[in-house]
């Protein structure tokens, strides 16, 4: 066999067509190569979902309403810390039990344009009844009014149930203000800015807080943040608020 001969397909003494070893070993790095950079682009482009991370995403939802069910159940001011995990392939959307004037949205990105959440909403149905989280699948830009979809999973309270998130973590909660005022309650924290409705893209691994706050009209408000330990952060300040009258009123503000 000569050199020549090794390097492409040639004929054996019977006539087949023969590979030599070079070039098969070349086409299976070629198909090798080509099927990584598919599955990458799957990846990014959301057409895989990992099956490790849909379940720890599950897990961690089904702990937050946990969680939030234990503070509804507590006496006013409760409070909680907990690790979240929110994979950036899905989104943690919180309904309230009642819509106001102004309504459900995501923010603006850089590329995708904001979108509501009215006919979402109606979509779910018994999903949700009343106030509810949800999580929901993310898409390249449309995951809601603009492109219906049924979420995932969603979790249900009895409650008058309001979510809110802090104005100014807008990196975290990618909404429009909401058109709840819980500081027109006298005894709810007042300092801080604005609230948002509770819409967030995955991020992976956070500490978050979270506290409620019961209205004499009963409305309960569940506030939910990232919690930074740093004594200048607005949350540190809000918790240290909450658990000082929590701890100064054992016996008051039960749950009505």
């Amino acid at each position: 066999m000569n050199e020549h001969s090794r390097h492409f397909l040639r004929k054996n003494k019977k006539g087949d067509i023969e590979i030599s070893l070079t070039e098969l070993i070349g086409a299976l790095l070629f198909a090798v190569i080509g099927f990584l950079i598919f599955v990458s682009i799957g990846k990014l482009s959301g057409i895989f979902i990992s099956g490790k991370d849909y379940e720890s995403t599950i897990k961690s939802f089904e702990l937050l309403g946990k969680k939030i069910d234990d503070l509804i159940k507590d006496r006013n001011y409760a409070n909680a810390n907990i690790l979240y995990f929110l994979d950036p392939q899905y989104i943690l959307v919180g309904f309230n039990y009642k819509d106001t004037v102004i309504q459900m949205r995501t923010c603006d990105g850089t590329i995708c344009k904001g979108e509501y959440l009215k006919k979402s909403r109606e979509k779910i149905g018994s999903l949700c009844n009343g106030a509810c989280l949800c999580i929901y699948k993310k898409k390249t830009c449309h995951s809601f009014d603009d492109d219906i979809q049924v979420p995932l999973q969603c979790k249900n309270f009895d409650k008058n149930v309001v979510f809110l998130a802090p104005s100014e973590q807008k990196d975290v909660f990618c909404s429009v203000e909401a058109g709840w005022n819980p500081k027109a309650y006298p005894d709810y924290y007042q300092a801080g800015g604005g609230y948002r409705f509770l819409i967030s893209y995955g991020f992976n691994t956070k500490e978050i807080y979270m506290d409620k706050y019961q209205a004499p009209d009963g409305n309960v408000f569940i506030f939910i943040a990232e919690y930074k330990n740093q004594p200048e952060d607005q949350i540190y300040k809000r918790k240290n608020f909450m658990e000082e009258i929590y701890n100064k009123n054992p016996q008051a503000n039960n749950q009505k």
